[in-house]
């Protein structure tokens, strides 16, 4: 009776190995795609941040610059 449970267990394992593995490989799939957005939302957002900082600076030395101010 145990070899009968044994060879069972094999079976049942053998059969389910083929699933384990492609949800695996899915799972890895899906978190490289997930971090290669991720690294392209961080490049998107120190861009635009960048962006804003240069605007603040360009903004700040106009009004700083007394050549340009209002008479």
């Amino acid at each position: 009776m145990s070899s009968l449970r044994n060879r069972l267990s094999l079976l049942v394992g053998l059969i389910t190995l083929p699933g384990y593995l492609a949800i695996s490989a899915d799972m890895l799939e899906n978190r490289k795609q997930a971090l290669l957005n991720l690294e392209h939302q961080v490049e998107v957002t120190a861009n635009d941040l960048a962006a804003l900082q240069h605007k603040i600076l360009i903004d700040t030395e106009s009004l700083s610059d007394p050549s340009s101010a209002i008479t």
